[in-house]
Formats: C-alpha cells, sequence, structure tokens
C-alpha cells in the first residue's frame, strides 16, 4: 500500500527479528491534546506494543507516550489502553487473525499521513530461535557480500 505524504514518527525494529508478518493494517488512533503534541515531538515508544480486541473494539496496549514537561503528571493514565479507528470489516479481519493458532497483532510503525495520526499493524506469527538464528546468518552474509561488490 503506498502511502502519501507520510512521515514516520517511530518504529518498533524488532518487530521483523521476532516475526513473520502476514498482512498489514492501517489504523487512526484516538489520542489527547498533549499525547498529540507529545507524538510531534517523537516522544514515544511503541517496542512492545500490540494490538487486541475488546467488546468488539480494537485496542493497542503499551504504547509509551511520555509527557511534555509542563503538562501535571498527577491525573494522567500513561499506560492506558488506546482505541484504534478501524471499519467494521477491518474488525472482523483482525477478530479472525487473532484467533488463528499463534498469530498475534503487533504495532510495526507510527506515522503521520497528512494531520492524523496513524498505526501501521501487522498480523504475525512469532518467530523460532532457529529461525532468527537464520536471519542473523543472512543478515550478516549479505553484508559481507556488500563489502565484496564494493571492493571490487
Amino acid at each position: 500500500m503506498v502511502i502519501l505524504n507520510k512521515q514516520v514518527i517511530c518504529k518498533n525494529k524488532n518487530v521483523l527479528y521476532n516475526y513473520f508478518i502476514k498482512d498489514n493494517l492501517i489504523a487512526g488512533v484516538v489520542l489527547r491534546g498533549w499525547e498529540v503534541k507529545s507524538l510531534r515531538l517523537s516522544k514515544v515508544a511503541i517496542n512492545n506494543s500490540y494490538v487486541t480486541i475488546i467488546n468488539g473494539e480494537a485496542f493497542v496496549v503499551d504504547l509509551h507516550i511520555q509527557p511534555l514537561s509542563n503538562i501535571k503528571s498527577d491525573n494522567l493514565n500513561l499506560s492506558r489502553y488506546r482505541k484504534l479507528l478501524l471499519s467494521k470489516s477491518e474488525l472482523d479481519f483482525l477478530y479472525g487473525s487473532l484467533n488463528k493458532n499463534g498469530y498475534t497483532l503487533v504495532v510495526i510503525s507510527l506515522f503521520w499521513k497528512r494531520s492524523w495520526c496513524k498505526l501501521n499493524i501487522g498480523v504475525g506469527v512469532g518467530k523460532k530461535l532457529q529461525d532468527k538464528r537464520y536471519a542473523i546468518k543472512k543478515r550478516d552474509w549479505d553484508r559481507y557480500k556488500e563489502r565484496l561488490i564494493k571492493r571490487n
């Protein structure tokens, strides 16, 4: 899917190492005012974020947005579940994917599409240890090949 005017806020670098991504989906995120201001400054971490479905609605869990210094942090709930804006067919697709054995919904990236904050969700299967070793071996071999090509 081609996204115009895309400006990446944050990427989950470990997701391709830990999961085989089968499908991608883009969803909007319901945010508060101070959260949007923090996202504009890229004060967010999505390393362990995942998506869950509760009562027919999708929520993102463990999306850590650091508050600004001028915000009173007494009544802020930093670990709240943030609702995702999806159509009914997309929710049905995610619910069906989540019920398959071994599938999980992980956050791949967070980006701006025009003035809207969007979340790239991946439907993935966890990699086993030997798959991770193979990925490391392939990455090292590709680096070695690039060095040889660059020399010659």
